[in-house]
This record gives C-alpha cells, sequence and structure tokens, in this order.
C-alpha cells in the first residue's frame, strides 16, 4: 500500500491496482509528515500542523492512538513537521518547527522528554532513528543533529553535528549500517 496527504486525511492506495482503498481522517490540519512502523506494517504515524501526531492502524481503518500537546491552541512553533519511530516502534520521535525533537512513548501516549531546546532556530525537517535504538537523526536547514535519546528526559545538546550543506531543507534521511544519506 501507498499513503499519500490531502490537507487533513491520509489515503492510503493499493499499488497493483492503482486504486484507493481507505482514508484515515482525524487531523484537523495539514499533514505533513508519515511513517511506516518499522516492525509491524500494519501501523502509521503521521504528524501535523495541528501538532498531534496519531497512530493509525491501517487494518481497522481508525486511530488507534493520539498523541498530543497541551492545549486546544497549536502555536505555530510546536506544528509537526516530521515523525520517525525508534528501531522497536515502542517509541516516536516528533519534529517540531522550533527546532525540537519530542520522544513519545506509543504505549502511554504520554512525552518522554525532548531533544533539543528552543534555542535551536531551524524547524526539525527530517527525522530517522538510528538501527541501535538510542540515537535519532534530525535534520535542519542549517545543518544535522544526531541526538543520544536514551540519555534522559530533557537533553539540551546533540551528541554530534554535521554540517556542510546550506541553501536548502532536508526532507529525507537514509540511514544505512555504513553511511547516512540526506
Amino acid at each position: 500500500c501507498f499513503f499519500s496527504c490531502r490537507p487533513s486525511n491520509a489515503q492510503v492506495w493499493d499499488l497493483n491496482d492503482g486504486k484507493q482503498k481507505q482514508v484515515l481522517r482525524g487531523h484537523t490540519g495539514q499533514i505533513t509528515d508519515m511513517r511506516g512502523h518499522p516492525q509491524d506494517p500494519s501501523f502509521l504515524l503521521s504528524t501535523g500542523v495541528d501538532g498531534s501526531v496519531s497512530l493509525w492502524d491501517v487494518r481497522q481503518n481508525r486511530r488507534a492512538r493520539e498523541l498530543r500537546v497541551d492545549g486546544e491552541r497549536v502555536p505555530p512553533t510546536l506544528w509537526g513537521l516530521s515523525v520517525a519511530w525508534d528501531e522497536a516502534g515502542h517509541r516516536a520521535f516528533v519534529g517540531r518547527r522550533n527546532g525540537s525533537v519530542e520522544q513519545w512513548d506509543i504505549g502511554t501516549a504520554r512525552t518522554i522528554g525532548i531533544l533539543g531546546n528552543h534555542q535551536i532556530t531551524e524547524p526539525a525537517t527530517a527525522l530517522c532513528g538510528m538501527p541501535n535504538g538510542r540515537h535519532v537523526v534530525c535534520g535542519h536547514r542549517d545543518n544535522v543533529r544526531v541526538w543520544d535519546a536514551s540519555r534522559g528526559s530533557s537533553v539540551k545538546a546533540p551528541s554530534l553535528v554535521l554540517c556542510g550543506h546550506s541553501g536548502g531543507v532536508i526532507s529525507s534521511i537514509c540511514i544505512l549500517s555504513f553511511l547516512l544519506l540526506l
């Protein structure tokens, strides 16, 4: 199946016949990113400008869980721009417009902690959990930051900052066992 986004809905397509099979409804604003579960293809994460993160059960055609920041109205600084899983599929990472990355426990639907602080001025436009289950890679306009998510609930500084690109926004990160592709 293939997933695409319309302003606030996710569409599920069958690549064999090119037909839409499902529409997942629940976000109240534009969906900005989606990721399939690393272990179970029936689950999907999405985030968007409404600030929420939705865990979808594609088999049941429903939202299984919603992870939402406190408050009725989400300020633009907390829009969700990117989303990723940890290797086991137990935690979700959400890249925010303010540059921070939130860790969420999928089982409890609670925030575990925040990677980064509000001093990072570049939006977190791309995320990818590393195979070691500890680190998450975050792309920004000005650099790439590697965060050690196992260090606690509030990590202020990244483990590694990779500089060298400028003038563009990283929209995708792919990690192979021996290199990082942006």
